[in-house]
């Protein structure tokens, strides 16, 4: 199992999207919360496909994974989001996922500043155009 996880970096490294999600449909297949494996397949859908619908889907199976398989890890939450939000071009589902995933983050640990300034963040990515104060 950790050699497939492995091999599907090695192959996204190497630009190789095609092999690098089916190596992490494979690791689904034997380990349904393969955190790294389902991260791999938003970031597929985000930056290669443009689905937002699906992105959202497996951001949904990113939740759980972490929630089963590293609950306590703050960090791990934060980075999701912080993917999902940057890559999510303002679409209000991505953006609902990747807050449920930093609320967490900040629900195990208040005090860290990045997450704080994330979730400004991630607020502003999710006003109406022209409320911001960027436009």
């Amino acid at each position: 199992m950790r050699a497939d996880r492995s091999w599907d970096q090695v192959h996204l490294r190497l630009g190789d999207w095609d092999t690098a999600v089916e190596t992490a449909h494979r690791c689904i297949a034997v380990d349904k919360d393969s955190i790294d494996a389902r991260r791999l397949l938003v970031l597929h859908q985000l930056c290669r496909v443009g689905s937002a619908a699906a992105a959202t889907e497996y951001l949904g199976g990113v939740i759980a994974a972490i929630d089963a398989r590293e609950p306590k890890n703050h960090l791990l939450y934060y980075q999701a989001s912080l993917v999902a939000a940057r890559l999510s071009g303002r679409n209000p589902l991505i953006l609902q996922q990747a807050a449920t995933l930093l609320d967490r983050a900040l629900a195990l640990n208040k005090t860290t500043a990045e997450y704080i300034t994330e979730r400004a963040y991630q607020q502003v990515c999710r006003a109406p155009h022209g409320r911001n104060g960027l436009s």
